[in-house]
């Protein structure tokens, strides 16, 4: 059971901190706010996936990893689409 949880925890941890790299990466280059606030999400990334890596077991372990890295940069993918669209707006009419 408690591999069961690690499992889902690192599953959340590991999909949601490429999102929340994405946006303060956006504040860190466009809003001078400072790198150092990339760390906290860049640690709890690495920490789901190595737990979720780690409770699961045999073939399943790699499917886990491929779907965690997939999943979290499809994220960032959505994230930056909507960025795009923004900038694109800014751009065009608002002297951006």
């Amino acid at each position: 059971m408690y591999a069961a949880l690690c499992g889902i925890a690192g599953c959340i941890l590991g999909v949601v901190s490429p999102t929340a790299m994405a946006v303060l990466g956006y504040f860190a280059l466009f809003e001078g706010t400072h790198w150092i606030h990339l760390t906290l999400p860049l640690a709890t990334w690495i920490m789901g996936v190595s737990l979720a890596f780690l409770s699961s077991t045999g073939e399943k372990r790699y499917q886990l990893y491929y779907a965690l890295m997939s999943g979290g940069l499809g994220w960032v993918w959505l994230v930056s689409i909507v960025a795009n669209f923004w900038f694109v707006i800014s751009a065009l009419f608002m002297d951006g």
